[in-house]
Parts: structure tokens; C-alpha cells; sequence
């Protein structure tokens, strides 16, 4: 299991793994706008690295990475103490990648050209649920 020693950021946070400047640039942009925080890392290392020091409430990734692809990203998640849902950022979803994405464990995908309407809804959508889950207790 990996282990992270910072907590939760208060309010709207999301690391974003991708390498394209422009994708980080627009999504920047958006987060800014509506008030949010978000991460950004080129790469599954360099994701593994902030996610071993930071617990994060979203993660967002390309589907194919330089080095890895969505999937892999999941497996990672999947070894967090608190595994955060992933949404998967595509150029081109099809059928057969929203199908097994969703099937797969993914939150949801959002397809490039980015809607600015559809990213807010998607990750407000996902943070209102992660607010109305009950906190954990104490042993």
C-alpha cells in the first residue's frame, strides 16, 4: 500500500497526469476560474511521486501516457489508502473506451477538445458525492 502524509485539500483539488502543455494550460484555466486547485505532472512517475506525499480528492489522466496508459493509473489508485476516482481525458472516446474505462473502475471520460460546461459538471458531480459520503471513524 502507498502512503500519503498530507491531507485532503480543503476544498476542490484534482492532479492532472498529462504531458500536453495546451491540456494542462485550458484545464489550468478552468480550475482558476471556478476557484479550484489543481496539480499537474507529466508523467505515471512523476503521479506516483505526489501521490506517495499528497492524498487527492480526483485524479484526472490522459488515456495513453508516454510511459502507461489509464489503466495503469487505476492499478495505482487502487494501492492509496483512500483511492480517489479517475476520469480519463481522450482524444477520440469511442464506445468500446467509454465501456471498458467505466467497467474498468474509471469515474468517467471526458474527450479532447475539452467543453468547459462538461468538465465543471463532471468534477462537481464528483465532488458533491465525495462530500455526501460519510467521514470514516476512529477506531
Amino acid at each position: 500500500m502507498l502512503h500519503s502524509d498530507v491531507a485532503v485539500p480543503d476544498g476542490q483539488a484534482a492532479l492532472l497526469i498529462s504531458p500536453l502543455e495546451r491540456d494542462r494550460d485550458f484545464l489550468q484555466r478552468i480550475f482558476s476560474e471556478e476557484g479550484w486547485t489543481l496539480y499537474c505532472v507529466p508523467s505515471l512517475g512523476s503521479a506516483l511521486k505526489f501521490l506517495r506525499r499528497r492524498v487527492m480528492p480526483v485524479v484526472i489522466t490522459e488515456a495513453d501516457l508516454p510511459v502507461g496508459t489509464w489503466k495503469e493509473v487505476l492499478t495505482l489508485v487502487r494501492l492509496l489508502p483512500t483511492a480517489p476516482p479517475v476520469i480519463v481525458v481522450a482524444l477520440a472516446a469511442d464506445e468500446h473506451l467509454w465501456a471498458k474505462a467505466l467497467t474498468s473502475g474509471a469515474r468517467d471520460v471526458l474527450v479532447k477538445p475539452f467543453n468547459k460546461a462538461e468538465v465543471v459538471r463532471v468534477l462537481k458531480s464528483l465532488w458533491d458525492a465525495r462530500r455526501a459520503q460519510p467521514e470514516p471513524r476512529s477506531p
